[in-house]
């Protein structure tokens, strides 16, 4: 089976932790994951600074992502106080971050955070920005956040795309080597039975 190329490609799932190092060694140890860690510095809506502990793994099939908020104010933070530890976002690869980002905040979906690739740039948006104004802050090497509408549950969903991509798997990155990780499935797996 082959999806469109045009078509969001689930790609992580996201979790809000306390501890991120706690987390990963229990899903290592219940599953076999293998995680590294990185810390980012990044700043919030609100041009706040922050900074992010995250653990990258992989298991059978699936990139997890588990975020600690080491410092600061970040979408992962009311989540935790509201909710606890567990998934907080599923993300997609989409191949036009702007163009996804602009469809979904047209259907109901909230902008809660944009990071953009390699860059110290900061994004501030006023309350109230028009659907225009956050899309001409999303660049095709952002990342966004977006909160879903009250009825489609409390996960929220994030947006990367090819430059995201190429620079987690890039030698030296946070999931290079992890591809048979991740890829490990059978091969018919939705075309025969197994």
């Amino acid at each position: 089976m082959t999806l469109p190329h045009d078509q969001p490609i689930a790609h992580h799932l996201g979790f809000a932790a306390h501890d991120a190092e706690a987390l990963a060694k229990t899903y290592s140890a219940m599953l076999g994951a293998a995680f590294r860690f990185a810390n980012y510095p990044v700043h919030n809506l609100r041009g706040e600074p922050a900074m992010l502990k995250v653990a990258y793994g992989a298991v059978a099939g699936l990139v997890l992502e588990i975020i600690e908020i080491a410092e600061g104010d970040m979408p992962q933070t009311a989540w935790l106080e509201k909710h606890g530890e567990g998934i907080q976002h599923i993300g997609f690869w989409v191949p036009d971050v702007p163009k996804a980002t602009e469809q979904a905040l047209r259907r109901g979906a909230t902008i809660e955070w944009i990071y953009e690739n390699g860059t110290e740039k900061v994004i501030q948006l006023r309350s109230g920005a028009s659907v225009e104004d956050i899309v001409a802050e999303v660049s095709p090497a952002s990342l966004t956040y977006l909160d879903m509408p009250r009825h489609a549950g409390s996960v929220s969903i994030e947006f990367i795309g090819p430059s995201i991509q190429q620079g987690m798997i890039a030698p030296g990155s946070i999931l290079e080597g992890r591809g048979e990780l991740i890829t490990a499935r059978p091969a018919d797996w939705f075309t025969k039975d197994t």
